[in-house]
């Protein structure tokens, strides 16, 4: 898929927020204006209480400027500039604190990107606690640090997409000594969701969870937690030999239910997974093993944050994994690759989908960039059509 929504980290940086003025944003006069604000924190903060972001985000849903897109434990809001779109992000964990806020920008411009990305390298580097950083060069278009505080944690990126478009984003979120805890009655609520068995990608009972363990080391409590009903993600601390241990639990349960821990590793709830629908044998949730087995060493290996890529250039493929499980399958124009179920490709009509599939809205998308569900969790994007069509999880 690639859009800026499906990878979005989330971020935080523009505009005076305070009063919220009707404002066009315009990255060459008011770039550092814009990006001083929310890098200072003056008026959003990590653990930030539950009634401040709601007023905050009062303001900002009455501001005749900014349009809610979500609002859940991931509250979402945009706005047009003349260049793009802006985007903003506020995570809250279970006990209704600010973890997490992101801010990114999407502009058609390369050159106002670069821009962008420059000036927030410029007034981030002061900040920086250079001894932890986890990627020190600041040119390379993606850096994650710790900074001085020694209690906040802050990434900045700029990335091209297939579509044209270029987003620079920045985030800040909790980092371990400022973890903000869940309390028992909601731990208990939360572990219900995820009690029982989880199977790795080779169909093996591999990760157990009881109301008070998993894999037999007690839990010693659950932190950052966000969520709604179908999705969240937390950190669950599990005690050791020695001491304790903090692990990256993500939990989705929106047609096609899986864990994903430390972002490294998916298990599933099902121990064999029925796909509706393949490209080449192909499927969601299969083993890295399994499609090696398939289709022998790619052509081309590349990475993304947590995820990876494979491209198949003779078959004219990609497949990307989150861990050690296929979460996407981009087919492209003029390979020898279809759906297994429906026999479309790059070369089909948008009539020939919305028959097949029925996916309501696809004759009017305007050549925009769309999802399609097609059940069972999974979706058929559009966003490159017709060079280009990719079969997803929904993460």
């Amino acid at each position: 898929m690639k859009s800026w929504k499906s990878t979005l980290l989330m971020s935080s940086i523009l505009i005076s927020l305070v009063s919220l003025p009707v404002y066009a944003f315009d990255m060459d006069q008011d770039v550092e204006e814009a990006i001083a604000h929310p890098l200072t924190m003056k008026e959003l903060y990590l653990q930030m209480p539950a009634e401040k972001i709601n007023a905050y985000l009062f303001k900002l849903e009455n501001s005749n400027e900014w349009q809610v897109e979500q609002v859940s434990w991931n509250k979402m809001y945009s706005r047009s500039n003349k260049d793009g779109k802006e985007v903003l992000n506020i995570n809250e964990d279970g006990n209704g604190q600010l973890v997490a806020y992101h801010f990114l920008v999407m502009t058609k411009s390369k050159k106002k990107a670069d821009q962008y990305y420059q000036k927030m390298c410029t007034v981030l580097a002061p900040q920086l606690n250079a001894i932890s950083a986890d990627y020190p060069d600041l040119t390379v278009g993606y850096g994650c640090w710790t900074l001085k505080d020694g209690k906040t944690h802050v990434s900045i990126r700029r990335e091209h997409f297939a579509d044209g478009n270029y987003i620079v984003e920045v985030s800040r979120s909790c980092i371990e000594g400022t973890l903000a805890k869940l309390n028992s009655e909601k731990v208990t609520g939360l572990l219900e969701k995820i009690i029982g068995t989880w199977y790795d990608s080779e169909g093996k009972a591999a990760f157990f969870i009881t109301a008070d363990t998993i894999n037999g080391a007690p839990i010693q409590g659950i932190y950052n937690y966000t969520g709604g009903a179908t999705k969240f993600d937390c950190i669950v601390r599990l005690g050791t030999a020695t001491g304790y241990q903090d692990h990256y639990i993500e939990h989705t349960s929106d047609g096609f239910e899986y864990i994903v821990v430390d972002e490294a590793v998916m298990y599933t709830r099902e121990q064999t997974i029925h796909p509706v629908e393949s490209v080449g044998g192909i499927y969601i949730g299969m083993g890295k093993n399994a499609v090696q087995n398939a289709y022998g060493i790619p052509t081309k290996q590349t990475r993304s944050g947590s995820y990876e890529q494979w491209h198949y250039g003779n078959e004219k493929f990609k497949v990307t994994f989150q861990g050690d499980r296929v979460t996407k399958i981009t087919m492209y124009n003029g390979g020898n690759r279809s759906f297994d179920h429906s026999g479309l490709n790059c070369q089909s009509s948008l009539q020939e989908y919305y028959t097949m599939y029925h996916l309501k809205g696809i004759l009017n998308r305007n050549g925009e960039g769309n999802d399609y569900a097609i059940g069972g969790g999974i979706y058929l994007n559009f966003d490159e059509y017709p060079n280009a069509i990719t079969l997803e999880l929904r993460l």
